[in-house]
């Protein structure tokens, strides 16, 4: 009989509401922050059995946490532990009676059995006596019975109230930031002696409760992630304001016929692929992100581990990658509305999320988080626009940050503005530019055989103005009234094609012969001095054909584009003063001689003009460029074992 469960009184049942409805309190008036390991993230999503493994201390509002989600949790067949226990029931958590000291037997064979089935498991190693932070040999003999794995749980909380007893015990206050931490899980195996076991777990509840303080300390205030919330609100409600005039946008932009036909997957209804496999969700806005995107599926896909599939906010993104792989699952990312997005999740069911570079939507990261899908960003870039945007609203900023389990960033530069912005600087790693392990640097006779391919002929300094934008054009027309037209031969491929007609006409006011790439790729012969192109996706071929370029976006502010496919292409460089998205590739192609930087369209004609003159030059800069792109491949290798280390084997 000194096994028998106390018997349940009135005063029990009432503390059992009170205890319940204050978690609940607690919970409704707090901002409660997930600090979650992904591969444990995999497990809660797939309801596999687990062992959380916490101290005695912190596991008041685990309750709340994981209410409703029937785990077992050992409770003592104390009086008190009645109490305990029955407000574990009314969380929705099923509470075991037993502990090491009375009941133990029959108390584990219930929580194996509840693994066994499927079940989760809460143990508190170092109760429920103590000492404190001492583990006990209760979860060790769980795990290693059972073979479930356990995770390592830790709660941080700010406004608490500490009792005088043999842990400490907090219970947290009501309007509190509330950090809820799950580590990695890992399995103790039945050859693993008892003292080994027992520090593996004392050391990875130590880990995971570090991460948690220093996710607490680097929260913003229980004010600012009011403000945060608010911002998400409005943001909801200026999309659904927006929403009659996004029609007539996309109308304007791709053409009524492209915009119907594209409208159902943009409003989420797609097919994800048929596969058994998990799905890793790659997302890419356009074919620059999917530059650097590429290596990593290519690398990712052959160990045949997962299925994939591609969204893009483009068309002609979405063409251009299914054209070059035919097998692969790409479509539209579906507007960013609440309703849209969570309908779109549940028919895909993602295992993981990869974001490329820095496509931060507000409403997708809320949903994947709810999910449990982690998310994460690489090749990560911001701008220093960007970022002075995203401080202005940096309670929504942290907001969504807190949702991105891992940030593989290009530069230190990327990083630090990251961090600034809320991303966890533990989840934070520099890997470098993936764009440049999707380059073949090319050699001197690569681009000989590139330049008779694609012209016929290899005399005469071929230029390429390359994503140029509006006045860019005008000023590189200018280099024939300096240097005449039979010294130089010109590209011009504006950044948007929208644009081409725009260019089509500048061309026509000027005495200049000119073709479209469209005319000389159907014929292999270029024949005038200006060529311009107005087809997507050539810009590669004909940057291997060139000699030199000038990095279009950066003669006037418009951050400049990529400089890294021309380098590889073995081009001396020439850039204007405004490469705020490119500014470290910028100052490092400037500092080993592969670049020019000009300020105005008088410098650009000058530099182009000595360029062109002094080929010795121009070929040691190239020279420059392609040794600079070898130095910096490699990104696609450390972001993969990044991964591969959160997402587990």
């Amino acid at each position: 009989m000194t096994d028998a469960i106390p018997r349940i009184t009135w005063l029990h049942c009432l503390v059992s509401y009170v205890g319940a409805g204050y978690l609940h309190l607690v919970g409704r008036t707090s901002f409660v922050q997930k600090w979650d390991d992904p591969e444990f993230l995999s497990y809660r999503r797939k309801r596999r059995p687990l062992i959380y493994a916490l101290w005695h201390n912190a596991q008041v509002f685990l309750a709340y946490a994981h209410r409703g989600e029937q785990a077992s949790i050992m409770v003592s067949l104390s009086k008190d532990g009645e109490y305990i226990a029955q407000i574990m029931k009314r969380m929705g958590l099923k509470a075991v009676r037993g502990s090491s000291s009375r009941g133990g037997d029959q108390a584990m064979r219930e929580m194996l059995l509840n693994l066994e089935k499927g079940g989760q498991a809460g143990f508190t190693p170092d109760g429920p006596r103590g000492p404190v932070f001492v583990v006990q040999g209760g979860v060790i003999t769980a795990a290693q019975m059972s073979g479930a794995p356990i995770v390592p749980t830790a709660v941080t909380y700010r406004r608490q109230l500490v009792f005088r007893t043999w842990d400490k015990y907090r219970v947290p206050l009501p309007f509190d930031h509330i950090v809820v931490a799950h580590g990695k899980p890992f399995k103790i195996g039945k050859d693993m002696s008892v003292e080994e076991a027992k520090g593996k777990i004392k050391e990875a509840i130590g880990g995971v409760w570090d991460g948690s303080d220093e996710a607490d300390r680097a929260a913003p205030s229980w004010f600012s992630s009011l403000s945060g919330l608010l911002l998400f609100y409005l943001y909801n409600v200026s999309a659904v304001l927006l929403l009659p005039f996004w029609m007539p946008f996309l109308f304007i932009k791709y053409g009524v016929k492209r915009s119907l036909l594209d409208l159902s997957e943009r409003l989420g209804r797609s097919s994800p692929p048929r596969c058994e496999k998990p799905l890793l969700w790659l997302h890419s806005a356009s074919l620059g992100e999917w530059q650097a995107a590429e290596p990593l599926y290519k690398d990712l896909s052959k160990d045949d581990k997962y299925a994939f599939f591609v969204t893009v906010t483009s068309p002609e993104a979405k063409q251009t990658i299914r054209k070059s792989h035919p097998n692969l699952t790409v479509q539209l990312l579906p507007v960013d509305l609440p309703w849209i997005v969570t309908r779109w999740l549940k028919t895909f069911d993602p295992h993981a999320l990869l974001i490329v570079e820095t496509e931060l939507w507000a409403n997708l990261l809320h949903a994947v988080h709810r999910k449990n899908v982690p998310a994460f960003i690489v090749n990560g870039r911001i701008s220093k626009r960007s970022a002075l945007f995203w401080s202005v609203v940096r309670p929504l900023a942290w907001r969504i940050m807190s949702r991105i389990c891992g940030f593989y960033m290009r530069t230190e530069a990327d990083a630090e503005r990251f961090c600034r912005l809320g991303a966890s600087p533990r989840l934070t790693e520099i890997t470098g530019n993936l764009k440049t392990d999707n380059v073949k640097v090319l050699t001197h006779e690569d681009k000989k055989a590139m330049r008779l391919k694609l012209f016929g002929f290899q005399d005469g300094v071929i230029l390429v103005g390359g994503s140029t934008w509006p006045g860019e054009e005008k000023d590189l027309l200018k280099i024939f009234g300096i240097l005449g037209p039979k010294s130089v031969w010109l590209v011009l491929a504006p950044r948007r094609k929208e644009r081409i007609p725009e260019v089509a006409r500048l061309l026509a006011q000027s005495a200049l012969p000119w073709s479209t790439w469209s005319q000389v790729k159907e014929k292999r012969i270029w024949d005038t001095k200006v060529l311009l192109v107005d087809t997507f996706g050539d810009l590669k071929d004909l940057y291997g054909a060139a000699d030199m370029a000038f990095i279009g976006g950066s003669l006037f502010p418009k951050g400049g584009q990529n400089p890294i496919e021309p380098a590889s292409a073995r081009l001396a460089l020439i850039m204007g003063p405004h490469m705020d998205n490119f500014l470290e590739e910028a100052r490092e192609l400037k500092k080993v001689g592969a670049a020019r930087q000009v300020n105005d369209g008088p410098e650009l004609l000058n530099c182009a003009s000595e360029m062109l003159a002094h080929g010795e030059m121009r070929q040691a800069r190239g020279d420059a460029a392609a040794r600079w792109v070898i130095n910096k491949q490699g990104g696609v290798h450390k972001t993969l074992e990044g991964l591969k280390r959160q997402l587990g084997p």
